[in-house]
């Protein structure tokens, strides 16, 4: 596939967007983390924007790739956040949300957590494909 002059195998633009929206949700806890600390506020406050940054990796996947790509890119996006970036924000001492202790409830949660990547990816796909069809 060529686009603006760069022939790009596909999945390439997914592997870009897995990269950069991986290690952007990373930051993103980093510097959440800090200004919670010293805002003195509740973690909960950076949900809507974590949602956001789903969305936007789930468009800019679907740029030069399927729509479904915006699923995968969002959902491991959420996946990275669930783990690393709770992994972050414990190890800053920032006080969260109880998380589960069970194994079961673990896996619910990851699963919870994956699936709403999931959709905001896909929320994300079609802002993409809806502006393609307005502009052929």
């Amino acid at each position: 596939m060529v686009y603006n002059g760069e022939t790009l195998a596909p999945g390439v633009a997914v592997r870009r967007a897995f990269l950069i929206f991986g290690l952007l949700i990373i930051v993103f806890d980093v510097v959440g983390s800090l200004l919670v600390r010293s805002l003195g506020t509740d973690y909960e406050v950076l949900f809507p924007a974590t949602l956001v940054i789903y969305v936007i990796a789930g468009y800019v996947a679907t740029l030069r790739d399927p729509w479904y790509s915006g699923v995968i890119v969002g959902a491991s996006v959420s996946a990275i956040d669930n783990t690393v970036g709770t992994a972050i924000t414990q190890a800053m001492g920032i006080e969260m949300p109880p998380i589960p202790s069970g194994t079961l409830d673990i896996i619910a949660a990851s699963i919870l957590v994956i699936v709403l990547g999931g959709i905001c990816g896909a929320i994300g796909a079609a802002f993409h494909l809806v502006g393609r069809l307005n502009n052929p």
